[in-house]
């Protein structure tokens, strides 16, 4: 019997040790607060309206999280986007995507992968160029180019110009759902634990 309790007390242990966590009340009210019974955040950012969806956090075994919101122009609109993060047991940013729904076409940035840390060199070799970035800031940056490279292949083969293209051409239709998609991930980052 003493054997099952210590087991157990050393598994809860492990658990909540290393756990990551993601302060969604924070989230919501840097986004003008939770309201309704979806719990949709609504604000205004650069140029339009926006709507941020109560995320979902779902544990990963090894204590880390996914982190799953949907961000829209507002209620009844088109464009429609869901940002998605996998963070590991100590915070750190591991997976991102964002994909959705433009002027009825689907986006999607695919996954984007945190690169590996370097191995260590052998002793009297030279070192590669180092990347300015670090390893989550080059995996938002390598996120956010697929993107706006998916968004912008969408916008050639409609003829609405929307976000990315209708901020270097113009168009009826201005958005900047791209950035607002941005700013929610940079409140999310920083509300990481």
């Amino acid at each position: 019997m003493k054997y099952i309790i210590t087991a157990t007390a050393s598994i809860l242990l492990m658990l909540n040790v290393s756990a990551t966590t993601f302060d969604i009340e924070s989230f919501g009210n840097s986004l003008n607060g939770w309201k309704g019974k979806k719990r949709i955040a609504s604000y205004s950012f650069v140029d339009g309206s926006y709507r941020t969806h109560y995320p979902t956090v779902t544990r990963n075994a090894g204590g880390g999280i996914f982190v799953s919101t949907r961000i829209d122009q507002g209620a009844g609109s088109a464009n429609i986007v869901h940002l998605e993060l996998t963070f590991s047991s100590d915070g750190r940013l591991m997976i991102g995507q964002v994909k959705g729904t433009f002027a009825g076409q689907k986006v999607d940035s695919g996954l984007i992968t945190r690169a590996s840390d370097p191995l260590p060199l052998a002793e009297g070799v030279a070192s590669p160029p180092s990347d300015p970035l670090s390893p989550a800031d080059r995996l938002a940056a390598d996120l956010f180019s697929a993107f706006d490279t998916a968004i912008l292949k969408n916008a050639e083969k409609t003829e609405e110009k929307e976000d990315l293209v209708s901020r270097l051409f113009g168009s009826k239709n201005k958005v900047n759902i791209a950035g607002a998609v941005r700013h929610n991930f940079n409140l999310m980052m920083a509300r990481i634990r």
